[in-house]
């Protein structure tokens, strides 16, 4: 149940009822809730009380979190270091294309049926994958279990 509980909680990006991520689940509520507090207690999901209900959705710092450790284990200092490269010249050469500085400078000259919108989305997700890569690099080395590949 657990497992289902947290694959429901890490897919859920707006604030939901325990009974929904429970019916998600296939998961009995007591159990959903006690399995969604542990999720929140250890920082993968957040919660929000709205009119005396509280609701919960994943924590997109946990997922950040999730994304770096699976980088260090899939790769090792020189090459996540080499990954990083790679997408900040995939960013350089966005913003030498559009001559702007980011994705929201594109943006900010795009109408709504402008086929360039899925470079503005593009450009987002390099710049988010560009910071978790380098704080995958920053962390290399802290602790016993990182940089295993090195």
């Amino acid at each position: 149940p657990f497992r289902r509980v947290r694959q429901v909680v890490a897919s859920t990006t707006e604030f939901t009822s325990i009974q929904e991520i429970a019916d998600r689940a296939r998961v009995p509520e007591q159990t959903t809730h006690t399995h969604v507090s542990e999720l929140v207690d250890a920082g993968l999901a957040i919660s929000d009380d709205t009119d005396g209900k509280t609701v919960y959705k994943r924590s997109e710092v946990g997922v950040a979190i999730q994304q770096i450790q699976e980088m260090q284990t899939a790769y090792n200092s020189a090459e996540l270091e080499a990954k990083v490269d790679a997408i900040t010249s995939q960013i350089a050469s966005l913003q030498a294309e559009y001559d702007v500085t980011d994705p929201d400078g594109l943006a900010s000259t795009l109408s709504d049926g402008d086929e360039t919108w899925s470079d503005v989305s593009e450009w987002r997700t390099l710049e988010r994958n560009q910071a978790i890569g380098e704080a995958a690099l920053a962390l290399y080395g802290l602790g016993e279990d990182s940089g295993e590949g090195d």
